[in-house]
Protein backbone atom coordinates (compact mmCIF):
# COMPACT_ATOMS: atom_id res chain seq x y z
CA UNK A 1 0.00 0.00 0.00
CA UNK A 2 1.41 3.16 -0.50
CA UNK A 3 2.03 6.24 1.81
CA UNK A 4 -0.87 8.78 1.16
CA UNK A 5 0.62 11.46 3.09
CA UNK A 6 -2.81 13.43 2.48
CA UNK A 7 -4.84 11.00 4.46
CA UNK A 8 -8.17 10.52 3.06
CA UNK A 9 -10.48 12.62 1.62
CA UNK A 10 -13.18 12.76 4.79
CA UNK A 11 -10.30 14.09 6.74
CA UNK A 12 -9.55 16.45 3.54
CA UNK A 13 -12.79 17.67 3.56
CA UNK A 14 -13.51 17.82 7.41
CA UNK A 15 -10.62 17.84 8.87
CA UNK A 16 -9.65 15.77 12.25
CA UNK A 17 -9.78 16.72 15.78
CA UNK A 18 -11.82 19.49 17.70
CA UNK A 19 -10.43 21.93 15.53
CA UNK A 20 -12.33 19.98 12.16
CA UNK A 21 -11.07 22.67 9.41
CA UNK A 22 -10.30 20.44 6.78
CA UNK A 23 -7.83 21.33 3.60
CA UNK A 24 -8.65 24.54 1.81
CA UNK A 25 -9.53 22.75 -1.40
CA UNK A 26 -10.07 24.52 -4.05
CA UNK A 27 -12.53 23.51 -6.71
CA UNK A 28 -10.05 22.69 -9.46
CA UNK A 29 -8.73 20.22 -6.94
CA UNK A 30 -11.88 18.93 -5.92
CA UNK A 31 -12.65 18.34 -9.51
CA UNK A 32 -9.56 16.56 -10.10
CA UNK A 33 -10.03 14.12 -6.87
CA UNK A 34 -14.49 13.61 -7.94
CA UNK A 35 -12.99 12.69 -11.32
CA UNK A 36 -10.43 9.95 -10.52
CA UNK A 37 -13.10 8.50 -8.18
CA UNK A 38 -15.28 8.33 -10.91
CA UNK A 39 -12.25 6.88 -13.05
CA UNK A 40 -11.64 4.33 -10.62
CA UNK A 41 -15.27 2.92 -10.11
CA UNK A 42 -15.68 2.57 -13.92
CA UNK A 43 -12.37 0.20 -14.36
CA UNK A 44 -13.49 -1.67 -11.49
CA UNK A 45 -17.25 -2.04 -13.48
CA UNK A 46 -16.13 -2.56 -16.69
CA UNK A 47 -12.10 -2.96 -17.12
CA UNK A 48 -11.66 -5.59 -14.85
CA UNK A 49 -11.37 -9.19 -15.63
CA UNK A 50 -14.44 -9.51 -13.31
CA UNK A 51 -16.25 -6.86 -13.08
CA UNK A 52 -16.56 -5.38 -9.05
CA UNK A 53 -19.25 -3.57 -7.41
CA UNK A 54 -16.72 -1.89 -4.24
CA UNK A 55 -20.16 -1.75 -1.96
CA UNK A 56 -18.56 0.70 0.32
CA UNK A 57 -17.46 4.19 -1.44
CA UNK A 58 -16.98 6.65 1.01
CA UNK A 59 -14.60 9.33 1.93
CA UNK A 60 -12.88 7.33 4.26
CA UNK A 61 -11.92 4.60 1.46
CA UNK A 62 -10.47 7.74 -1.22
CA UNK A 63 -7.17 8.02 -0.36
CA UNK A 64 -4.92 11.07 -1.17
CA UNK A 65 -1.69 10.97 -2.00
CA UNK A 66 1.34 14.27 -2.16
CA UNK A 67 -0.38 15.04 -5.15
CA UNK A 68 -4.23 14.44 -3.94
CA UNK A 69 -4.49 11.87 -6.50
CA UNK A 70 -7.05 9.46 -5.44
CA UNK A 71 -6.03 5.98 -4.57
CA UNK A 72 -9.72 4.12 -3.51
CA UNK A 73 -9.13 1.41 -0.61
CA UNK A 74 -10.86 -1.46 0.95
CA UNK A 75 -12.00 -3.88 -1.37
CA UNK A 76 -13.21 -6.18 1.59
CA UNK A 77 -16.54 -5.66 0.83
CA UNK A 78 -16.79 -5.53 -2.55
CA UNK A 79 -18.61 -8.03 -4.70
CA UNK A 80 -18.07 -9.71 -7.91
CA UNK A 81 -20.92 -9.37 -10.18
CA UNK A 82 -20.49 -12.77 -11.72
CA UNK A 83 -20.76 -14.20 -8.66
CA UNK A 84 -23.83 -12.03 -6.96
CA UNK A 85 -25.79 -13.24 -10.41
CA UNK A 86 -24.81 -16.71 -9.23
CA UNK A 87 -24.92 -17.04 -5.66
CA UNK A 88 -27.13 -13.76 -4.18
CA UNK A 89 -27.25 -14.84 -0.88
CA UNK A 90 -23.26 -14.60 -0.93
CA UNK A 91 -23.82 -10.92 -2.51
CA UNK A 92 -25.99 -10.03 0.44
CA UNK A 93 -23.40 -11.07 3.09
CA UNK A 94 -20.94 -9.22 1.71
CA UNK A 95 -22.90 -5.73 0.89
CA UNK A 96 -24.24 -5.68 4.89
CA UNK A 97 -20.64 -3.49 5.80
CA UNK A 98 -21.80 -0.82 3.48
CA UNK A 99 -22.45 2.55 5.58
CA UNK A 100 -26.19 4.05 6.26
CA UNK A 101 -25.94 7.15 4.08
CA UNK A 102 -24.14 6.11 1.40
CA UNK A 103 -25.60 3.19 0.85
CA UNK A 104 -28.09 2.84 -1.89
CA UNK A 105 -32.00 2.31 -0.88
CA UNK A 106 -32.06 -0.98 -3.17
CA UNK A 107 -28.80 -2.56 -0.76
CA UNK A 108 -30.76 -1.30 2.54
CA UNK A 109 -33.83 -3.30 1.64
CA UNK A 110 -33.60 -6.30 -0.49
CA UNK A 111 -29.80 -6.70 0.01
CA UNK A 112 -28.87 -6.21 -3.44
CA UNK A 113 -25.61 -5.40 -5.33
CA UNK A 114 -25.40 -4.30 -8.36
CA UNK A 115 -22.80 -1.44 -10.51
CA UNK A 116 -25.60 1.60 -9.48
CA UNK A 117 -25.13 0.93 -6.14
CA UNK A 118 -21.55 2.44 -6.45
CA UNK A 119 -22.86 4.88 -8.69
CA UNK A 120 -25.59 6.41 -5.62
CA UNK A 121 -22.35 6.12 -3.11
CA UNK A 122 -20.54 8.53 -5.57
CA UNK A 123 -23.09 10.38 -5.47
CA UNK A 124 -22.93 10.92 -2.19
CA UNK A 125 -19.73 11.30 -2.04
CA UNK A 126 -19.90 14.12 -4.58
CA UNK A 127 -22.76 16.15 -2.55
CA UNK A 128 -20.28 16.04 0.61
CA UNK A 129 -17.13 17.10 -1.32
CA UNK A 130 -19.34 20.12 -2.77
CA UNK A 131 -21.24 20.96 0.46
CA UNK A 132 -19.07 20.10 3.33
CA UNK A 133 -22.01 18.14 4.84
CA UNK A 134 -22.26 14.95 6.46
CA UNK A 135 -24.98 12.70 4.79
CA UNK A 136 -25.54 10.32 8.16
CA UNK A 137 -26.57 13.75 10.05
CA UNK A 138 -30.01 14.76 9.19
CA UNK A 139 -30.31 18.54 8.05
CA UNK A 140 -33.07 21.03 9.03
CA UNK A 141 -35.07 22.68 6.40
CA UNK A 142 -36.09 26.44 6.94
CA UNK A 143 -39.68 25.28 8.08
CA UNK A 144 -37.85 23.15 10.82
CA UNK A 145 -38.25 19.39 9.37
CA UNK A 146 -35.36 17.42 9.17
CA UNK A 147 -34.05 16.21 5.80
CA UNK A 148 -31.34 14.23 4.09
CA UNK A 149 -28.36 15.75 2.31
CA UNK A 150 -30.20 14.93 -1.12
CA UNK A 151 -32.92 16.85 -0.34
CA UNK A 152 -31.17 19.52 1.28
CA UNK A 153 -28.92 20.26 -2.21
CA UNK A 154 -32.14 19.49 -4.38
CA UNK A 155 -34.16 22.62 -2.34
CA UNK A 156 -31.25 24.37 -2.53
CA UNK A 157 -30.77 24.69 -5.95
CA UNK A 158 -34.40 24.73 -6.82
CA UNK A 159 -34.70 27.54 -4.70
CA UNK A 160 -31.92 29.33 -2.87
CA UNK A 161 -29.42 28.82 -5.25
CA UNK A 162 -25.47 27.90 -4.75
CA UNK A 163 -24.97 30.11 -1.55
CA UNK A 164 -27.27 28.33 0.76
CA UNK A 165 -25.63 24.73 -0.67
CA UNK A 166 -22.14 24.96 -1.25
CA UNK A 167 -18.96 25.03 0.81
CA UNK A 168 -18.44 29.06 1.27
CA UNK A 169 -14.91 28.36 0.95
CA UNK A 170 -15.81 27.62 -2.91
CA UNK A 171 -18.64 30.27 -3.07
CA UNK A 172 -16.75 33.54 -1.20
CA UNK A 173 -14.95 34.24 -4.67
CA UNK A 174 -16.19 31.72 -7.41
CA UNK A 175 -16.66 32.95 -10.88
CA UNK A 176 -19.45 32.83 -13.08
CA UNK A 177 -18.13 29.67 -15.09
CA UNK A 178 -17.09 28.15 -11.62
CA UNK A 179 -21.11 28.72 -10.40
CA UNK A 180 -21.94 26.64 -13.43
CA UNK A 181 -19.91 24.12 -12.80
CA UNK A 182 -20.69 23.36 -9.28
CA UNK A 183 -24.15 23.54 -10.31
CA UNK A 184 -23.90 21.14 -12.61
CA UNK A 185 -21.74 18.73 -10.19
CA UNK A 186 -24.71 19.16 -8.14
CA UNK A 187 -27.24 18.20 -11.02
CA UNK A 188 -25.19 15.09 -11.32
CA UNK A 189 -25.45 14.23 -7.53
CA UNK A 190 -28.78 14.08 -7.67
CA UNK A 191 -28.68 12.10 -11.06
CA UNK A 192 -26.82 9.53 -8.99
CA UNK A 193 -28.90 9.34 -6.23
CA UNK A 194 -32.16 8.64 -7.87
CA UNK A 195 -33.89 5.77 -5.55
CA UNK A 196 -34.89 3.87 -8.85
CA UNK A 197 -31.83 2.31 -10.16
CA UNK A 198 -32.07 2.29 -13.64
CA UNK A 199 -32.98 5.81 -13.64
CA UNK A 200 -29.10 6.61 -12.48
CA UNK A 201 -26.47 7.16 -15.25
CA UNK A 202 -23.94 4.20 -15.57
Amino acid sequence: TKFVPNGNLETAIHGSGEERLGLPLDLTKRLDIIISTAQTIVYLHNLCDSPIVHCHLRPTNILLDENFEVRVSDYGTATLLWSHLQQESRASSSSSGATMGYIAPEVAVKTQVGSQADVYSFGVVLMEVMTKKWPTVSLVSESGEKISLRQWVATGINGGGLVTVVDPFLTEKMSEREGEKMLNLLKISLLCTKEIPEDRPS
